[in-house]
């Protein structure tokens, strides 16, 4: 007599319990900068400004990628997903640019932010740092080159502190 009993299949495993994540360097710098992003609406001293050039730029990536950064808060609302908007940070990272109308507007862009006398200084640090790295890459090895930077530089400083000390 032959056996009819039929065999059990073999559990299946789930995706989740086969796959086996490695956060590389890269997501985890993503995540950092997920974090920043959101701290930044969460610490209310960052200026409007700022917060709405982000979220502008954030809505325009998550159209353009179909990443929904977006979950359910306890109260009903909608709350950033920390993992969502790693992933948009990594998918954008390098390959994602809004239409610029070239260097001149990014320029008044970030001189605007440079000069408000509410940009934190942290932010303010960072994009100074920047900018003078860059301008590293250029070889101006001429005393009269330096003495302007120098002078620019050593002005833009006393604004921002009589600025900061007018606002306070």
């Amino acid at each position: 007599m032959a056996n009819t009993k039929r065999k059990s299949a073999p559990k299946r495993q789930t995706l989740r319990e086969v796959v086996t994540l490695d956060i590389t360097a890269e997501q985890e710098l993503s995540e950092r900068a997920a974090q920043y992003i959101i701290d930044m609406y969460e610490v209310k001293k960052v200026p409007t400004f700022l917060t709405d050039a982000v979220m502008s730029a954030l809505l325009e990536a998550e159209k353009a990628t179909g990443i929904n950064i977006w979950q359910d808060d306890a109260t009903g609302g909608e709350e950033f997903n920390l993992r969502a908007l790693a992933d948009l940070v990594t998918v954008t990272q390098g390959k994602f640019s809004f239409e610029k109308k070239g260097n001149a507007e990014l320029a008044e862009l970030l001189a605007q932010v440079i000069a408000h006398p509410d940009t934190p200084d942290r932010l303010y640090n960072v994009i100074v740092e920047e900018l003078a790295g860059m301008t590293s890459l250029i070889n101006h090895d001429s005393p009269e080159f330096i003495e302007r930077v120098l002078n620019a530089h050593a002005a833009q400083d006393e604004k921002r502190r009589q600025k900061k000390g007018g606002a306070s």
